[in-house]
């Protein structure tokens, strides 16, 4: 049984009769909390047990691992007794047998430590292979939302990590669920209808005669205080639903935590965005001992060196590094393929290597399901999941570069289904649901984005469709037009406004300009014409007359009039620039 309180008192006990420090005092809660590698005050928060402040597994074998160097216990019982108080897994052999654990007594029992009790009647959760590497506050957040409420489901692309953070919390909450924690692991699973026996099966529960499966679940899960963890499941959304509904509506002690790219959409449900891992903002202003912060930077080191021992985080290499996490937008699979090429490739010949990101990253887990073993794979089946309605918006969509409000989708996007279906916003959230697409606000104003990961895919499904032509001719079209619409307001009143809303848009113009410049040279003209004013004030001299120039050298397709304005605005950043 967990027993957080008698746990912080006998620990409080032990370090008051270690050893005394060479100046006679002896340690205090502030040195067992720099011995655990946390802060006095986050300590104390872990051992009461508050909201949101979970003593894990590796802070609790820490503490007995100090008590022990300080002499604090001394036999291997006193260790066991304390990581027994809190269900905590005992240390392995090679760990008794190293410092400072191997100067405490041994059990005289026997010549090895005791076993604790098996863990397959409390939870069925794998042991992780690797560690764990960043999501802190993920896991404090996910574990006060599952103290607030009875569903929680983990939402996220694929790829982002929500299996491995949701068995993460799981595992830190297995003594408070007297019934235990439990996965039931859906991936696999392609038949709807057996969604509730693959519950039961988990629970070694069997169907009975003349009565459904869910209700014979529900009749016996109505007293237990358990948590139920059920993983992957965005291709069973219905099914999953409704078995949830029905036992969260019998059984007042249960609690279920899913993961999915989209919610399953049920009364008392709470969502919780898993996000990339986190990542610098700007290498050049971080020192390199900063940079091991961020867990993006972390994760890559750790996996690099299971391949390569001797690998570290250099001057040299830091920079390739970063370059790479951010180019996989700091998911965590993604990263994970990235570093085990770590064997055969140098840093800068991954980093080089993201070029053909899809051709690169293509060697997972082999045991892992064959969809999570290639970057390509993991988002191919979520595209598959889609209409074909939302595949044509999704793929329409990733001609934008830097993110799109409702009036850009709405004007690029042609209509996916005709009259009476449902419309652009109803696709937009409906892909953001599904983790496609990224959601966010610029003042009051919605907007949306891709991961470049994501994006990539699309462009390479929408050049494979046949629509590629005329997704980027609307796009280039839409831009054109809000150029000419900013430009002769960049003279006025609302000009911040404007101007800020060019600098919003500025990605999505380049990529325009890049495609029609060598396909459609009047519109280029006319988009780089009206941006003249905008790159001056904004200072963007030498990209403006590049754009500006190369537009003249298509003059013969372009009209008198056109062809004055490019002239004009390159002679105006020539001024700027004292030529």
């Amino acid at each position: 049984m967990y027993d957080l309180a008698t746990f912080r008192q006998r620990v409080k006990e032990c370090y008051r009769h270690s050893y005394p420090y060479d100046d006679g005092r002896r340690a205090t809660q502030a040195d067992l909390a720099s011995a655990v590698g946390l802060s006095v005050g986050e300590l104390n928060r872990r051992l009461n047990g508050s909201k949101a402040a979970l003593l894990t597994d590796a802070n609790a074998r820490a503490i007995v691992r100090a008590l022990a160097e300080w002499g604090a216990i001394t036999t291997q019982a006193e260790a066991l007794d304390l990581l027994d108080l809190i269900c905590c897994p005992q240390f392995s052999a090679s760990e008794w047998n190293s410092p400072p654990l191997d100067n405490l007594d041994p059990l005289r029992s026997a010549s090895t430590p005791k076993t604790p009790p098996s863990r397959s009647d409390k939870t069925n959760l794998p042991l992780a292979l690797t560690n764990f590497v960043g999501r802190e506050r993920e896991q404090a957040e996910v574990a006060r939302l599952l103290d607030e409420g009875r569903l929680l489901t983990l939402t996220g692309p694929g790829g982002v990590g929500k299996a491995r953070l949701a068995m993460a919390v799981a595992a830190t909450l297995a003594y408070r669920f007297a019934d235990g924690v439990w996965l039931v692991e859906l991936a696999g699973l392609t038949d709807p209808a057996l969604v509730p026996q693959a519950i039961a099966s988990v629970l070694h529960l069997s169907e009975q005669p003349d009565k459904p499966l869910l209700e014979t679940l529900a009749e016996a899960l109505e007293h237990r205080e358990m948590l139920l963890l059920l993983d992957n499941c965005e291709h069973l959304l219905l099914a999953v639903a409704q078995a949830v509904h029905r036992l969260l509506s019998y059984c007042p002690r249960l609690r279920v935590l899913t993961t999915s790219r989209e919610g399953l959409r049920i009364n008392g449900e709470a969502l919780f965005s898993v996000p990339p891992l986190g990542l610098p903002a700007v290498l050049a202003k971080l020192r390199l001992a900063r940079l091991t912060r961020y867990p993006a930077i972390r994760l890559f080191v750790a996996r690099a060196q299971a391949r390569q021992p001797h690998f570290q985080l250099s001057g040299s290499n830091a920079a390739a590094v970063c370059d790479i996490c951010q180019r996989l937008d700091g998911l965590p699979l993604a990263i994970e393929l990235a570093a085990a090429r770590m064997d055969v490739m140098s840093v800068a010949d991954i980093q080089a290597g993201l070029a053909d990101r899809f051709a690169l990253l293509t060697e997972g887990d082999r045991t892992a399901l064959p969809r999570q073993q290639t970057l390509y794979a993991l988002i191919d089946w979520s595209y598959n999941l889609l209409t074909a309605a939302e595949q044509r918006m999704f793929t329409t969509l990733a001609v934008f570069a830097g993110g799109w409000n409702f009036a850009a989708a709405e004007a690029v996007c042609e209509d996916p289904t005709g009259p009476n279906q449902p419309s652009t916003i109803s696709y937009l959230q409906s892909l953001a649901d599904k983790s496609l697409i990224v959601r966010g606000w610029s003042g009051d104003e919605g907007r949306f984005g891709m991961l470049e990961t994501i994006r990539e895919y699309g462009l390479a499904q929408l050049k494979a469709t046949g629509r590629e032509v005329d997704s980027r001719e609307r796009h280039a079209e839409y831009y054109r037009q809000l150029a000419e619409q900013a430009d002769p307001e960049l003279r006025g009143a609302a000009q911040a406004l404007w101007l800020a809303r060019l600098e919003q848009e500025h990605d999505n113009i380049r990529a325009a300009l890049t495609w029609v410049l060598p396909h459609q040279a009047a519109t280029a003209a006319r988009l780089a014409a009206a941006m003249g004013r905008f790159w001056n004030i904004r200072g963007y001299l030498d990209e403006g007359r590049r754009w500006l120039s190369a537009a003249l050298n298509k003059q013969d397709t372009i009209s008198a009039e056109v062809r004055a304005g490019l002239y004009d605005a390159v002679g105006r950043l020539a001024y700027s620039q004292g030529d």
